[in-house]
């Protein structure tokens, strides 16, 4: 393993077609009538290309291969084409994929082209017994389930030890906690280049910076049929957020994604900030020139408890020929097994509760902190509109954050009214 971390882990690096239902039958079952041996079928399958998803892939599927005889085909996409090079081909009905990984909030959007597997799930004790609950019900989608957690994560809070202890300060609680913090910390000439925080407000993560603050001001979860958005909330997180992002971030905070901001918090110069583990622990956890905090990091959940929940899953497409194998394939990569060794060797958030329970893991530094942020996290709208509702909340907000949409109570109130004309289409 790596010896530069703290704790001999390794840096969690760097995220309509008719229903089919799944046969009963053994993996070298076609799930079209047919029967083939395991040797003559090939999956294809398609997974987010990252540096830590890509190299667990590849190695498990191999292990796979290996084990049942089961050829498998990947192909990776990288972030930015991968939904709609997904949604282009499975709405056309291609049967190009057996296997796909869907971000969760893509669930009631992709349910018409995958496999429920509730059936399947509740026959089968191993696949998800064992997985995070927090996790398992982000792929519910009118009461079935359409995947298998493969990765799962949370906006968790990253703060410097060392300057909250010179400070006599402790981690912050609340948002209210957030404003003393980063006011005390910015421009303060006992903290020389210290910024109280640091914000990703760039369009791509708006979204994900409202939503720490509204679930942490009160705000329910959103994206239910028939539910409404607390404009009070909603109009406080607004406020907090802009206040973050332009008074106490470094300059640029608008334009910033989780890269600036993680190498921000790794250069020394930030205090606090909000970041899903992968994109940072790979940087505050491994010695080098560029980390000016190797050991003096701490992790805890967002303030209010309720940081944005991220993480991605295993369907079986249900154009696929070969379903068995398919859903096969993805118990085994969502294995205790599997989930340990990519968590301890390449830094793929963990599904499986025994992998936070393994010895190593739990006494790193960072895993209490990592857990209680996901077992409490609230997840995005993933219903059939929740592409829609994403992508308006992280409109309005950037649009707020620029001065374009009035003051907070204005845009909580256009957003509000958005939001209940979509979420009830």
């Amino acid at each position: 393993m790596n010896k530069t971390t703290r704790r001999a882990l390794p840096a969690l690096a760097a995220l309509a077609v008719g229903t089919v239902a799944l046969t009963g039958c053994a993996s070298g079952d076609s799930g079209d009538g047919s029967s083939d041996s395991n040797e003559d079928i090939t999956l294809n399958t398609l997974f987010l290309d990252t540096d830590v998803y890509t190299p667990c892939v590849t190695d498990y599927i191999d292990k796979f291969t290996e084990e049942t005889g089961i050829k498998v085909n990947i192909q990776s996409e990288g972030f930015s084409g991968y939904h709609d090079k997904l949604l282009t081909t499975l709405s056309s009905g291609s049967d190009t994929y057996d296997l796909t990984m869907i971000a969760y909030q893509w669930t009631g959007e992709f349910a018409p082209f995958m496999v429920p597997i509730t059936d399947k799930v509740a026959a089968d004790a191993d696949a998800l017994g064992g997985i995070l609950p927090a996790s398992t019900d982000t792929y519910v989608f009118n009461g079935e389930q359409y995947a298998i957690p493969f990765t799962a994560q949370a906006e968790t809070l990253f703060y410097r030890t060392d300057l909250f202890e010179q400070a006599g300060l402790e981690p912050p609680k609340t948002w209210d906690d957030v404003a003393d913090i980063e006011k005390f910390f910015t421009n303060n000439p006992d903290y020389p280049g210290v910024y109280g925080i640091s914000v990703k407000a760039a369009s791509s993560h708006a979204q994900t910076m409202f939503d720490n603050r509204y679930y942490g001001l009160g705000g329910e979860a959103l994206g239910e049929p028939g539910s409404e958005m607390d404009v009070t909330a909603a109009a406080k997180a607004l406020q907090q957020l802009k206040d973050d992002a332009t008074v106490y971030s470094p300059p640029g905070a608008l334009a910033a994604t989780f890269a600036e901001v993680s190498a921000q918090l790794a250069g020394g110069t930030v205090a606090m900030a909000e970041l899903m583990p992968t994109t940072v622990l790979g940087l505050v956890d491994t010695e080098g020139d560029s980390n000016k905090v190797f050991g003096k990091i701490g992790a805890t959940t967002v303030p209010g408890g309720h940081g944005e929940a991220g993480g991605w899953g295993l369907a079986v497409n249900n154009t696929s020929k070969h379903q068995d194998a398919a859903y096969e394939l993805a118990t085994y990569l969502t294995s205790e097994d599997a989930d340990l060794g990519c968590y301890t060797e390449y830094g793929k958030p963990a599904v499986q509760q025994a992998t936070y329970d393994n010895d190593e893991v739990k006494s790193a530094w960072q895993t209490e902190g990592i857990l209680d942020a996901l077992s409490s996290s609230i997840g995005k709208a993933r219903g059939a509109t929740a592409a829609q509702i994403n992508g308006m909340m992280d409109e309005t907000v950037s649009r707020f954050l620029a001065g374009q949409a009035g003051s907070a109570d204005d845009a909580a109130q256009e957003m509000a009214d958005r939001y209940e004309e979509l979420v009830n289409q």
